[in-house]
């Protein structure tokens, strides 16, 4: 992945907004051009404020997918099209509001909450993304461990949408709050061979028995830097 840096970095800098980044941004741009045809994807994790989103906008112009999905809260869907149509002018997203909309563009916004209900989970597992982007992608780092309905919802939706796509980006400002297993929801997306939860959790979460009953607690922390290496060729 290295090596390929330089290279993606010359591809980069010809994109007309590259000019615009700040160098720790064209640093991650690089690194994220780079890094299609290596890995599945990318988990941009930065602190808020730093650019993100014009980040993973530089990304998909400079990747040219012919067809492209981005996922955000329902709050951000007409900023984010903003952003795309009007201040960065990239493109002319179609942003699908209304539960049966269905899209006609191949640069499309969706919302969390548009994903959930049946009907749009039956579109999106039919459709194939040559570049997928999760927008405030913590929003679906609780659905492996959540029984609540709507949250695993989420989380199934947009991990078969992953599975389907060609270059997937999680973006987020709050990967993890403290606890090793909620990076696991980001490895399901990120890394098609990734192990399943219960060895994930007994190499990495310190997986003990309950004090309080029946089931396990996985909020430790085991093998850090093991996990360290293997996460290092799909995080920013």
């Amino acid at each position: 992945l290295r090596r390929r840096i330089p290279a993606a970095r010359e591809r980069a800098s010809k994109h007309p907004l590259w000019p615009k980044l700040k160098e720790f941004q064209k640093d991650g741009v690089a690194r994220m051009v780079a890094a299609k045809g290596i890995v599945k994807g990318q988990l941009l994790a930065d602190e808020m404020g730093l650019g993100k989103t014009l980040q993973a906008l530089v990304v998909y112009g400079v990747l040219k997918p012919k067809r492209a999905l981005f996922v955000c809260p329902a709050y951000l869907r007409s900023n984010l099209e903003h952003e795309i149509k009007d201040k960065w002018g990239i493109g002319a997203p179609e942003v699908l509001r209304e539960i049966k909309d269905r899209p006609s563009s191949n640069l499309v916004i969706v919302s969390y909450s548009w994903m959930k209900h049946d009907s749009n989970q039956e579109f999106l597992q039919s459709q194939r993304y040559d570049f997928v982007c999760f927008d405030e992608a913590h929003a679906m780092k609780h659905g492996f461990h959540s029984r609540a309905s709507a949250c695993s919802k989420v989380y199934r939706v947009g991990l078969k949408v992953a599975r389907l796509a060609e270059y997937v980006l999680c973006v987020t400002a709050t990967p993890s709050c403290g606890y090793t297993k909620e990076f696991y929801s980001y490895c399901t997306f990120l890394d098609p061979n990734v192990l399943r939860f219960k060895p994930f959790a007994e190499r990495y979460c310190n997986r003990k028995k309950s004090p309080f009953g029946n089931g396990f607690d996985d909020n430790g922390s085991s093998c850090t830097d093991e996990l360290k290496a293997y996460l290092a060729p799909y995080r920013i």
